[in-house]
Formats: C-alpha cells, structure tokens, sequence
C-alpha cells in the first residue's frame, strides 16, 4: 500500500473569530541551576531562553536574561561584569562568581513561561489517498487510518497551540487503473491559528522592578 498527503484545496479559508489576547501555553524548561556557598555562586547545566538568572549582594539586585546561546560559564561572567561595574571585588573562574566581602549573597535562577497571541485563523482541506493492489487492502488499511484521524479533536501543532481536526468526506474507486491499484481518499479539514509567540518573566527575588539585558522585569515587593 502506498499512501499520499497533500492538500485538498488550494483556498486557505478564513476562519478568523476571536479576541487577541495573550494564553499561557507552557513554562519554560528549568534546565540552568545555581549552587550557592561561602560567598559563592556556581552555575551548572544547559541554558535556555527564557530563564533568569541573578545574584543578589546586600540588597543590590544583578540579573541576567539567559540566551540560548549562553553557557554556565557566560552566564557567570555577564554577572561578574555587573557586580564589578557596581565596584564589587569579584573573583570569577569558569562557572563560579565570588563576592568575599559581600555580607548577605544569594543567587537564584528561575524560568518564565511560553505566551501565544493568536492574531488570525484559518481552515485547509487535506487528502490522504490509499492507493492498494487489491479491494480488500485498501478498505483494511483505510479503515484503520480513518480511526486514528477521526478519534482525537485536537491535535498539539509545533508553536504550543492547536488544530481542530475534522472529517469532511472521502471518495472509492473500485476500477483498477493500469498498474492494478485501488484507491481510496480520506478528505480532512484543520482549523489551526497564527500566532506570535513571547516569554513571560517570572519573578527572581520579589524585590520591586528591574531591568536585565534592558528588557524590563516587573517584580513583586515583600
């Protein structure tokens, strides 16, 4: 058996309806770590977008919005030029910032989470068409491919959002063609959005608002 995918219609309808609003869809993976102590702070794992990383030195606050082309070590050395712009004696190496004549020292790395704004939407026809050397396949086989399509509602679409997955029709042909194949076509509609994506910050230290890379953080006091 032989089977093809291709769209059924070249119209993209439009289908846009709703509000633009932003949804949270997921957090960010907490894949970047800190260890803390002496005065100490070392970083360890695997940097993604979206985390925060910081340390705190007698109430000053020094943050930074982790790359995704950051590791442990740049994250520690983009904190150590902070701490030292500030006048802080700092002994860098690798991945570990020391402060030694910081009284309260703390450092905390926290991930945000992944926000869509769906700002249109749209509805595209698509055939799957069985091609089989006898009847009797291709009816086996587009029954069990007709279930799985027909069973879920939603199906999960790369940027975090989703595609309603509806059966629209299907076709038989039951006269073989030259090669001795028989065909037949499943016919689905996906509804599915466009969406702009952005990271939403979540809190470092809880201490009044600041900045980190010049993105502004909004913080919470107590």
């Amino acid at each position: 058996m032989h089977a093809t995918v291709f769209t059924a219609d070249t119209v993209v309808k439009n289908t846009t309806r709703f509000p633009r609003v932003w949804q949270a869809v997921a957090p960010v993976p907490a894949t970047l770590s800190v260890t803390i102590g002496n005065g100490a702070a070392t970083f360890a794992g695997v940097c993604v977008a979206g985390q925060l990383a910081g340390i705190a030195v007698d109430g000053a606050i020094f943050p930074y919005a982790v790359q995704a082309r950051d590791t442990p070590p740049t994250v520690a050395s983009n904190l150590a030029a902070q701490l030292r712009a500030a006048g802080w004696l700092v002994d860098y190496a690798g991945t570990t910032v020391t402060v030694p004549a910081a009284r309260l020292f703390t450092a905390r790395v926290v991930a945000g989470g992944v926000a869509l704004q769906e700002i249109k939407r749209q509805v595209q026809a698509f055939r799957i068409s069985l091609w089989c050397g006898d009847p009797l396949t291709r009816d086996s086989a587009a029954a069990v491919i007709d279930q799985a399509l027909a069973t879920p509602n939603f199906i999960p679409l790369a940027d975090g959002s989703c595609g309603h997955l509806v059966f629209a029709g299907g076709t038989t042909t039951d006269v073989s063609a030259d090669a001795a194949l028989y065909r037949r076509d499943l016919i689905y509609t996906v509804e599915y959005p466009t969406t702009l994506a952005a990271i939403t910050p979540a809190m470092l230290f809880g201490i009044g608002d600041i900045e980190a890379n010049g993105a502004f953080i909004a913080g919470i006091s107590g």
